[in-house]
């Protein structure tokens, strides 16, 4: 489960560094010019088609947020914490975990235009989806776990029943009666060719041979 895990972890941190590249390069132009509402629009898509995708920033040199899918961001400045001022460093594509958020992880791609860096472009991916996958995943091993110790069980106790305690049963009662002097009980019906079966047909002729002895 562990290594299924960190693989689909792995695909997806692929994914979430294609979208973002690919996003900060076409952000390059639009930024350069001031189109903010055009960006916004492109990161609200971005956040909409993708169901991982947990937010995603724009901000310019100074830090502050001109372009975001989260409305509560817009113009302001994210330059305060050190994850934040880290961010604005960056001039690489960069995987980092998100501190503040739990199964949050987020790709950071410097934006430039015309050979110049416009600002930093942050997108965060939750990793929600994978969990809900392995979480299932447990639970149905889990299932098909206790289906097969409930059926193993009926069916051993069915083998138990048939082929030991049953026979055994009657070879009990069988004694008991002959204890008794009632040597009239037919003889036992156990067709196993186990230890109870053979013990069953050796009481059985122990019977015959008592009958034959008192006739």
């Amino acid at each position: 489960i562990t290594k299924a895990r960190e693989k689909l972890l792995d695909v997806q941190r692929s994914k979430a560094e294609i979208v973002t590249s690919n996003l900060a390069v076409a952000a390059g132009d639009p930024m350069m010019v001031g189109e903010w509402d055009r960006l916004t629009e492109i990161l609200n898509q971005v956040k909409d088609s993708d169901g991982d995708v947990k937010y995603a920033i724009l901000l310019g040199n100074d830090g502050r947020c001109v372009a975001t899918s989260e409305d509560e961001l817009k113009d302001k400045f994210l330059n305060k914490t050190d994850f934040e001022k880290n961010a604005l460093q960056i001039k690489e594509l960069t995987n980092r975990t998100n501190p503040s958020e739990k199964d949050v992880f987020e790709i950071v791609d410097p934006v430039f235009a015309a050979g110049q860096k416009m600002g930093t472009l942050r997108v965060g991916y939750s990793t929600a989806s994978i969990s809900a996958i392995v979480f299932n995943t447990i639970f149905i091993s889990l299932l098909i776990g206790f289906i097969a110790l409930v059926v193993g069980s009926i069916v051993y106790y069915v083998m138990v029943q048939r082929g030991i305690v049953s026979p055994l049963i009657q070879v009990m009662s069988l004694a008991q009666k002959v204890a008794e002097g009632d040597l009239s009980t037919p003889e036992i019906n156990v067709v196993s060719q186990d230890e109870i079966g053979e013990l069953a047909k050796t009481f059985t002729k122990m019977c015959a041979g008592l009958k034959n002895m008192v006739s």
